[in-house]
């Protein structure tokens, strides 16, 4: 299991957790190899969508990914209160339109899924702990409520290479230290929605 911070890309054969997602959207890909995960912080704009897309596919290629079969495609965000941050009225196509592009970029043609975090977390900045399981050809999904300040998150070490990386511009870059360690007591299963 790999934890994902701000700006973190990473792969897991079996789970990937984001803490602190609030604007953020949890972009997930899974194919027979396992699951890719994008801490996409920001990027909310459409012009960003594409940009952010090619990083995510770069970090595949080099992961060799893009040659295995694919089976779903899913973003989690807070889409219902809009704390993503697109810039239309129209926040669940401007959602669906996100992973869209990413799909795109990752020629990708199959379902994807997403879940709004606001229909479990209805508070003014509530933001969450999002948590991705393989389930077969399928990912199910947990969340809890994230109380930043409060968390008893642990970042040590070296991750493991091409695991992690954030990027930088165009660049990426190996991080010097990820998350080990955090609690995943009181996550709850929640039924994600089709958006292709």
């Amino acid at each position: 299991m790999k934890f994902i911070g701000e700006h973190e890309m990473a792969f897991d054969g079996q789970a990937l957790g984001f803490p602190s997602i609030q604007g953020c959207h949890a972009i997930v890909y899974q194919t027979s190899q396992g699951i890719y995960g994008y801490h996409n912080y920001g990027g909310s704009a459409t012009a960003a969508f594409s940009v952010r897309a090619a990083r995510f596919r770069h970090f595949l290629q080099q992961l060799g990914a893009l040659n295995t079969p694919a089976y779903r495609l899913y973003g989690v965000s807070f889409v219902g209160n809009n704390q993503r941050g697109y810039a239309m009225n129209d926040v669940k196509g401007q959602w669906k339109q996100e992973l869209t592009e990413f799909a795109n970029a990752l020629n990708y043609t199959g379902k994807i899924s997403g879940y709004d975090l606001y229909k479990t977390f209805q508070g003014a900045n509530d933001c969450a702990y999002v948590e991705f399981r393989a389930n077969h050809h399928k990912c199910d999904l947990y969340v809890r409520q994230w109380m930043p300040g409060q968390e008893n998150d642990v970042m040590l070490g070296v991750p493991p290479q091409n695991h992690h990386v954030r990027h930088n511009g165009v660049n990426m870059q190996n991080v010097d230290r990820a998350f080990t360690q955090i609690s995943r007591i009181g996550v709850t299963k929640v039924s994600k929605q089709q958006l292709r």
